[in-house]
């Protein structure tokens, strides 16, 4: 009775001191300044948490936090995904020493728009009092507290919109300079560091800035997100065709920022939601169980179907950047509640249909996967790692229907004895060659055993069916073999024989 009663004092305890480890790990700086006071005893902790969670960012986070710290352990797999490599755009990683270089870059881009000859120029105090406004808006969307000063805050949102957005007018061509500042090479890694979830300024920011500095006047009649779409466009190799109808369909207002802008494009436009049954079979699975792949055109990147056993997968192209795309798209998806996961949902199907570098080659046979990663187990290694410390949601899944076709088709076991048999004796022209010729051979012999029955039936009819059968094991042993008066019924059979009448009359019959 007594050690029931140290139980529940032992265990009260221990949660005590975990929770102040892992208050102590994860917000050291409230610590330090007080906001969040030193656990060193249970009756603390209630008191501790209240004032916590009254933080207004605790409160209203899922609302306006939409640029989020790439949590630590995405960050482990791959650091160089979050982290960019030669710019900075936003709070996170201003004033980096290793992205100075660029700052200058930015200031070439600032002047050139605000030069006074520039097409409505605007005027340096707008922009700072269009930004001073924004300002309690703008720090609300990141996840962590801003340490810059206002002014420095402000001057920020307007050095890094405006390079933003006169980046954007340079490359669709509407600039009436064109800058020889940046080289080819550096091209996309900006185009790579923008998308970027630690990388990005809201969207609503950079409106602002579009319409301030001449919005569609200084562009051929496109907005913001139509010039944003049109940059990252390379990002999933797309057609031109394909990119209008993704900027077709883009609505003002909708996204948070790039990375969520470019996201909402590829998304399924229409998906009907619900818990997804665990799928575990590979490409080479599904190819044995009878499953025929195949490239599914004029979709967005997302849109799979499968229909009387056929897997339609839209193209998709990966080569050194798509990984860092994925990798953001799957971090926003995991910090932000109001996000479906249908990306992560996407990526892990994938995950599940290649387990070895023969699934990415039969894939890339269908023309699904194209890469430039040298090998096709490059290619398995960078999909098997995409979804790797991914929490991983089933229960709004827009696949539950296709993959609960695809099980039901796999455990079909007359569909799989039929795809066997495809597989092993018609894979290749060689071998369906050979399977016929086997077919048609045993056809022959079976003929020909008939015919030599029928043109025998006489002396069936003098020996016997059965007689006749027992004495032909004995032919080979024989010498010399037996002749026809050989086979003549002894008169011991013929009892036997009236007994086979019935069949002798079925031969008779068979002339």
């Amino acid at each position: 009775m007594r050690n029931h009663k140290l139980i529940p004092m032992l265990l009260h305890t221990r949660g005590a001191r975990k929770l102040q480890s892992v208050a102590a790990r994860t917000a050291p700086a409230e610590l330090e300044s007080g906001t969040l006071y030193k656990l060193s005893t249970p009756t603390v902790i209630p008191n501790a948490l209240e004032q916590y969670m009254s933080e207004p960012r605790f409160c209203d986070e899922d609302d306006t936090i939409s640029i989020y710290k790439v949590p630590r352990n995405l960050r482990r797999v791959e650091t160089k995904a979050y982290r960019p490599s030669i710019i900075s755009i936003g709070p996170f990683h201003h004033g980096a020493g290793s992205l100075q270089a660029m700052e200058k870059l930015k200031e070439r881009y600032f002047s050139r728009l605000m030069h006074p000859s520039s097409q409505n120029a605007p005027k340096m105090e707008t922009l700072l009092q269009a930004m001073r406004k924004l300002e309690e808006e703008a720090r609300s969307c990141y996840s962590e507290a801003i340490q810059l000063s206002s002014e420095k805050f402000t001057n920020m949102m307007v050095i890094d919109g405006c390079f933003i957005i006169e980046l954007l007018r340079e490359i669709i061509g509407s600039s009436p300079q064109k800058s020889t500042n940046i080289r080819r090479w550096m091209l996309p890694i900006i185009r790579r560091d923008l998308i970027m979830l630690e990388n990005q300024l809201p969207l609503f920011v950079l409106s602002e800035l579009f319409e301030l500095t001449g919005g569609r006047s200084r562009s051929p009649n496109l907005n913001l997100e139509q010039l944003a779409l049109h940059f990252f466009s390379p990002l999933m190799s797309r057609e031109m065709e394909k990119v209008k109808i993704s900027i077709s369909v883009a609505q003002e207002g909708q996204a948070k920022h790039f990375l969520d802008l470019f996201r909402t494009t590829i998304l399924p436009r229409m998906a009907t939601r619900g818990k997804e049954p665990h799928m575990f079979r590979s490409t080479t699975e599904l190819r044995e169980s009878g499953v025929k792949l195949k490239i599914k055109e004029d979709c967005r990147p997302l849109e799979l179907s499968f229909k009387r056993g056929v897997l339609k997968i839209p193209p998709l192209y990966i080569d050194d950047y798509r990984g860092t795309l994925f990798r953001n798209m799957i971090a926003f998806e995991q910090c932000n509640a109001a996000s479906k996961t249908d990306v992560t949902t996407y990526l892990f199907f994938l995950d599940g249909l290649i387990n070895s570098a023969k699934d990415v080659g039969l894939l890339h046979y269908a023309g699904v996967i194209q890469h430039t990663l040298g090998t096709n187990k490059e290619v398995a290694n960078l999909i098997n790692k995409l979804c790797k410390e991914v929490a991983r949601n089933t229960d709004e899944s827009y696949l539950h229907k296709m993959v609960w076709e695809i099980n039901c088709h796999c455990n079909d076991s007359l569909k799989r004895v039929r795809a066997r048999l495809a597989h092993d004796y018609f894979s290749n022209p060689w071998a369906s060659i050979s399977t016929i010729a086997a077919i048609v051979l045993l056809y022959l012999t079976l003929l020909q055993t008939c015919c030599g029955y029928a043109t025998s039936r006489t002396d069936l009819a003098k020996t016997g069916f059965w007689y006749a059968i027992t004495q032909s094991f004995f032919v080979p042993f024989s010498w010399p073999p037996f002749s026809k008066e050989d086979l003549t019924m002894p008169e011991e059979f013929k009892a036997y024989t009236l007994n086979q009448a019935p069949l002798i009359g079925f031969v008779e019959n068979l002339a």
